[in-house]
């Protein structure tokens, strides 16, 4: 794709410029730099400050071999003085983008309908999310609120959502900790090195936060069995392509846990997953791998499904 570049520019981070590629526009906290006598309304080109080498508030044009890339291009919605206004968190759209190189459309209302499109498909029952980060939590709550969704959204540390006792076990209703058995169905969507991500213009993760996840996993997959009902269902997820984060959690999990069967979901997208673990061929052909050598034009991520069978 051939697009002209402006004469003005703007200075973007680089996750900023990914989820911009995926097709967000810019908000304020993602612009580096934004050069003199900008003005609302006008059209800039936009570029990832790609070593980060660009102060914040940068006046001028960045330079230098390699150090900035061509994201796309956008319409000014605010100025200098609204952005980098000392003491002052600024938030809202800066930068409307209106063409990138990926060719991603802008996501708005006409492609993603406020979440309705999500939340009708919500299944029937009672559907509980955990989550220990408080702004997610809230942010969810609303959103369900607003909708009249069937959510009960918590927040608290999910390595410790088990009752000690059947003292201690409260009603789902009220929130963890739980009784062991008291769900038919779990999603463990767990923490991990995101390497799936896409597109993915700079990665700092150095091997040793990559390797630290797989305990957390873990941790994580022994509550989920203990919450789970006997017949029960549950599926661990990720959205990342480490051998150790995805295959090697599901060989692990097989060999600790005798009470689980790992099983093919009835809708096989993908997969099979790769070789370098304890699974077998047959299991290895059971779980869903979604890249990076798949020919499925997807961001990368693994899910398992399992039943508890005792």
């Amino acid at each position: 794709m051939n697009l002209n570049e402006y004469e003005k520019e703007i200075i973007i981070d680089v996750d900023c410029a990914a989820a911009v590629l995926r097709g967000a526009h810019i908000y304020a906290p993602g612009v580096m730099g934004m050069m003199s006598g900008s003005q609302i309304g006008d059209k800039v080109s936009i570029y990832a400050d790609m070593l980060k080498k660009c102060k914040r508030g940068l006046q001028k044009r960045l330079s230098g071999d390699g150090e900035k890339l061509f994201i796309g291009n956008g319409v000014v919605k605010m100025q200098r003085h609204q952005l980098f206004a000392e003491n002052l968190y600024i938030s809202g759209v800066a930068i409307e983008v209106v063409e990138t190189i990926s060719g991603c459309p802008p996501i708005g209302d006409n492609l993603l309908p406020s979440g309705w499109a999500l939340l009708q498909n919500l299944p029937s029952g009672l559907l509980v999310a955990i989550d220990k980060t408080p702004n997610k939590v809230a942010k969810l709550r609303a959103r369900c609120d607003q909708f009249g969704a069937a959510v009960l959204c918590f927040q608290a540390d999910s390595t410790k959502l088990v009752a000690t006792d059947a003292i201690q076990g409260r009603p789902v209703t009220d929130g963890p900790p739980f009784l062991s058995g008291s769900f038919d169905r779990v999603l463990l969507d767990a923490p991990c090195s995101v390497l799936g991500k896409r597109p993915q213009l700079v990665n700092r993760l150095s091997e040793n936060e990559i390797k630290s996840y797989v305990p957390l996993q873990r941790k994580l997959f022994e509550t989920a069995v203990k919450l789970l009902k006997v017949n029960g269902t549950l599926v661990y997820s990720t959205c990342t392509i480490t051998l150790s984060e995805n295959e090697g959690i599901v060989a692990w999990a097989l060999n600790k846990f005798d009470c689980l069967e790992l099983v093919k979901p009835d809708l096989a997208l993908s997969g099979p997953g790769w070789v370098g673990t304890s699974l077998t061929e047959d299991q290895i052909a059971k779980v869903q791998r979604f890249g990076p050598d798949q020919s499925v034009d997807s961001v990368g991520f693994f899910f398992a499904c399992f039943i508890k069978k005792h």
